[in-house]
């Protein structure tokens, strides 16, 4: 006895055209022809869709072991109708008229993936989710840039198996990531990155990305300079921490004794990221610097052997990074200014630090950051 449910559903789609698979290879088309004796076939027919199947020689009987799963309607005495009705396999039995068997047709239904991979591709769209079926349910897996979108493709997932979702996504973690930092030393004297300062900034640091119009620029004026390249392990709970600039030698006094200690002139970075949701893997790169330099202030830098008093300066930058992408840091720490200083102690201090009387010198600091993958 056919259903009603069969019948209202087969009188609409008869000329459907579906896809199904005959031992493991997908077929697109509405008939397959079924050998006289031979090997067990596999058809697979989505929930709620129909096949027409072909036999080789005419049959007289036909028998489904579960029609709860799915449910046939006979054509002609060589074809037949199949509707997907629940997910699951059950066998379909040819017999011809004198009894012997033409074939055992498995018979597996499943959701209709097709549709979940489009929608899943609507609400996630930069996320690497593949979809598979398993026995009469859902497998998800791929690889997801945050939790979030893995719990998504599993609610959505759950609309067409429910309780019948398997999740094996993988989430991208930011460990995978690297982070490259090539740092340049640039002549005193070098024009063009001088320039970059009109010496009436507060800061000593500029953070230039591709949209800068001098990026390009930059990074190809960077390309003589001698380097020296680190990479770091980007990870959520850890901060990326490195110096820029350079260090000053100065005496310092301690009771009767006089030691060499170095102070740094320059900015320290302390770099940390995190994943950013549907973004195709982006990262958000929070930047935080702390700029150090020699003060200025006469009447404490008089005596040298007084501890150098610094100046410190903080600041914080975010700017969103994809893999491949990448930054220029240039830090332009202000160097020790002599002019002003006259009399004994201050010709002391030019001769101790072997510096030139200039107004205005320094020592630049180029670094190129790339985000990429881990090798």
């Amino acid at each position: 006895m056919i259903s009603q449910h069969f019948k209202n559903v087969a009188a609409t789609a008869l000329i459907v055209v579906t896809a199904f698979s005959i031992l493991g290879t997908t077929v697109w088309g509405d008939i397959v022809s079924v050998i006289q004796k031979s090997k067990e076939q596999t058809i697979g027919v989505p929930i709620d869709r129909a096949v027409v199947i072909e036999s080789a020689v005419p049959f007289a009987e036909l028998s489904i072991a579960n029609p709860a799963i799915a449910d046939f309607s006979t054509l002609s005495d060589r074809t037949v109708y199949i509707l997907g009705k629940l997910a699951g396999t059950t066998t379909l039995t040819l017999i011809d008229k004198k009894g012997n068997l033409i074939s055992n047709v498995q018979i597996r239904v499943t959701t209709d993936l097709s549709e979940l991979r489009k929608r899943l591709k609507e609400i996630l769209p930069y996320e690497k989710i593949k979809v598979r079926s398993a026995n009469d349910g859902i497998v998800l897996h791929g690889k997801v840039s945050t939790a979030e979108a893995s719990k998504k493709a599993v609610l959505l997932a759950n609309r067409y198996a429910p309780n019948l979702v398997s999740n094996l996504i993988d989430i991208e973690s930011l460990i995978s990531k690297a982070l490259i930092t090539q740092t340049y030393t640039i002549e005193t004297n070098h024009k063009f990155f001088r320039d970059l300062f009109t010496g009436t900034e507060k800061s000593a640091v500029k953070i230039l990305s591709p949209a800068d119009a001098q990026f390009s620029s930059i990074l190809s004026k960077l390309k003589p300079f001698q380097t020296k390249t680190k990479s770091y392990t980007v990870r959520p709970s850890k901060q990326i921490e490195f110096f820029v600039g350079g260090y000053v030698s100065y005496p310092h006094r301690d009771g009767d004794t006089i030691s060499i200690k170095n102070f740094k002139n320059g900015a320290d970075f302390s770099i940390g990221g995190e994943m950013i949701n549907n973004s195709n893997g982006a990262i958000r790169m929070n930047i935080d610097v702390i700029e150090q330099s020699v003060s200025q202030n006469e009447a404490i830098l008089s005596d040298v052997t007084n501890v150098f008093e610094s100046q410190l300066t903080s600041s914080r930058h975010t700017v969103n990074m994809q893999n491949g992408s990448s930054l220029i840091l240039i830090v332009a720490p202000n160097a020790l200014n002599l002019k002003p200083y006259r009399g004994e102690q201050a010709q002391k201090r030019i001769q101790f630090f072997n510096r030139k009387n200039t107004n205005d010198e320094r020592q630049i600091y180029a670094v190129h950051i790339m985000l990429s993958d881990m090798k």
